[in-house]
């Protein structure tokens, strides 16, 4: 399997090179970086599987062969002719997507643990309100206390006696002075 590079592997597997670059770092593909005057580039190893990608088959034939020259079922040149999908199988490194039913049951797992989580949620808000309204109500008595021991405090102030005319300003009380 030869070494190539990047953008090279992107056509030969008809993939984009960020796929390409995204399977590098997954381990789906095997690749190695080398150094250049440049900086560093990535070599890739590609499997020895025909050239056969998106842009290169029309309707289960290459490009550049025409459609008397080829048989289909046979092939051509004893080379057997189909789509990338016929060429990967199952397990191969390269056929990374789910199906359409495998991503659908995918998601309505995530999207019922997440009807899961907002219930939680909701019932953790609806504690909090209830213990929010507590804590009103018990500030309200507390200012009521509160004015109510104003009142006691200015009756009581009322209540005692006016003082004689002895108490002398504290700044004379400092400094000694009469």
């Amino acid at each position: 399997m030869p070494f190539v590079t990047v953008p090279e592997a992107a056509t030969r597997l008809g993939i984009a090179p960020q796929t390409v670059k995204r399977r590098l770092k997954r381990g789906k593909l095997r690749g190695r970086q080398e150094t250049t005057p440049q900086g560093f580039v990535w070599l890739v190893d590609v499997p020895d599987i025909p050239n056969y990608h998106r842009g290169g088959i029309t309707n289960g034939i290459p490009l550049g062969i025409s459609h008397s020259g080829a048989d289909i079922l046979g092939g051509i040149n004893g080379i057997p002719v189909g789509t990338p999908d016929d060429i990967l199988t199952e397990d191969s490194p390269y056929n990374e997507a789910p199906s359409i039913s495998e991503r659908v049951a995918i998601l309505n797992t995530e999207v019922e643990g997440q009807r899961a989580l907002i219930a939680s949620l909701n019932e953790q808000v609806q504690a909090q309100k209830e213990q929010l309204s507590a804590k009103d109500r018990q500030l309200e008595n507390k200012d009521r206390q509160i004015g109510e021991l104003h009142v006691l405090l200015q009756q009581a102030q009322a209540a005692l006696p006016t003082p004689v005319g002895t108490q002398r300003p504290w700044w004379r009380r400092v400094w000694r002075r009469e």
